[in-house]
This record gives structure tokens, sequence and C-alpha cells, in this order.
């Protein structure tokens, strides 16, 4: 009776200073070895600044967490994100990367592997490579004024929405399947294969270099420049 007495101050106590039995990490990280480690359940190399996913890992929802410049997030197993991610380093995906959240792409983003944007949102503001990957966007994709983003295997718009105010290039063994609106304000090169099963308008510069191909089955809009070489 009188250990449950003395319980409730001792509490109130530690309340009153701001004790957490929460876990430390978590909310706004920045990426370093602690919350690799203890956040992401990660390995971290400290000579690299490098921090290697290899088994299942989540970020959770109300989370942010920074990658910060000269840091990389190497991804070798499955990964949801479901807060939210600032790209200011690198992020490398060879496995399987689900977001739920938002991702924002300030410096360099590549993926090797599968990349699913399952109603989240991602930004690209700087460099953004769909490599040797598949890019299945089912949210809201947009590259910004100053992004670059280059598909060079893979793309599927079904379900989202793709913005291009940037540069958007479609390499020569790429293909894009677009099933939903696409609409380019920047500068889109095309030298792969383009199918569009929903409308694409185009208000800045589309360029269809010599063995692109851009077919349609819906309205292809044209208010800027189309050239074809």
């Amino acid at each position: 009776m009188n250990n449950f007495i003395l319980l409730i101050p001792l509490l109130a106590i530690l309340g009153g200073i701001g004790f957490s039995f929460d876990s430390v990490y978590g909310a706004d990280e920045a990426l370093v070895d602690g919350s690799c480690v203890f956040l992401l359940d990660g390995e971290w190399t400290e000579n690299e600044s490098l921090c290697k996913l290899q088994k299942p890992s989540s970020l959770l929802s109300g989370d942010r967490l920074e990658i910060p410049t000269g840091v990389t997030l190497e991804i070798n197993s499955s990964f949801e994100n479901n807060g939210i991610i600032d790209i200011n380093g690198k992020i490398v995906n060879y496995d399987t990367m689900i977001n739920y959240g938002s991702v924002n792409a300030a410096f360099e983003f590549v993926n090797n592997g599968e990349l699913l944007n399952d109603g989240g949102t991602i930004t690209n503001y700087n460099s953004f490579v769909n490599s040797f990957g598949t890019f299945k966007n089912q949210g809201e994709f947009r590259n910004a004024i100053t992004g670059q983003f280059e598909n060079m295997n893979m793309m599927t718009n079904n379900g989202g929405t793709i913005e291009n105010e940037g540069t958007f290039t479609n390499s020569d063994a790429a293909t894009l399947n677009n099933y939903n609106p696409f609409d380019n304000f920047g500068n889109l090169d095309n030298y792969g294969i383009i199918n569009t099963m929903n409308y694409f308008w185009n208000y800045g510069t589309t360029n269809n270099h010599d063995g692109g191909t851009i077919t349609s089955e819906a309205i292809i809009r044209n208010t800027g420049t189309f050239n074809s070489f």
C-alpha cells in the first residue's frame, strides 16, 4: 500500500522534469550513427558516413528524417516511409522502397530496385535517377524547376500524377507507361518509349529525339513547343 502511494509522486516528478519513457530517437532526426542504428535498425559505417539497411525497416508517421550532406542511406531490404524524408545527402535503393509519406530530394536520389510511391509525395529539387530499377507512381511526383530526373529503365504512372517543371529525360532504353495526368511545364526529352493512356499536356518543351516513340490513346494537348528530331 505504501509503495503504491509513493509511486504517484515519483511519476509526477519525472513528468515535471520532462522525462519520457519513449525512445529518444524519433520526431525530427538527422541520419547519424545513433539514428541509423536505433531509429532505422541499420548498420553505420563511420569512415564512409554510410547507413545500410539490411533488414526490413520503416520511418513512422510523424517522424522526419534528414539525410545530411555527405551521408548516404543505402537500402538493401524493404523500407517503408510513413513520415518525411529530406535528402540533402544521398539515398540509393537496391531493394524495395515504399513511400506513403513525403520525400524531398534536394541532392541525390538513385533507384536501382523497386520504388513505389503509394499515395505519397516525391519532390525532386536536384538529381533523381531511376537507373536499373522500377518506379511506380501512385501518388504525386513533382520534378521542380531545379530538378533533373532521368528514367533509364521502367516507370509507370498509374493512379498518380506527374508534374515536370525542370528537366525530365526518358532515356533510349527506357519505357514510361502513363495512365494518369502528366503535365509538362519544363523540358521533356524522350529517347525511348512513352505510352500515354491518359492526357498529356505540354506547356513547356517536349523533344522527341531520333529513335524515340510517343504513342497516345488519349488527349495530347500542346500549348508549348513540340519537336521531333
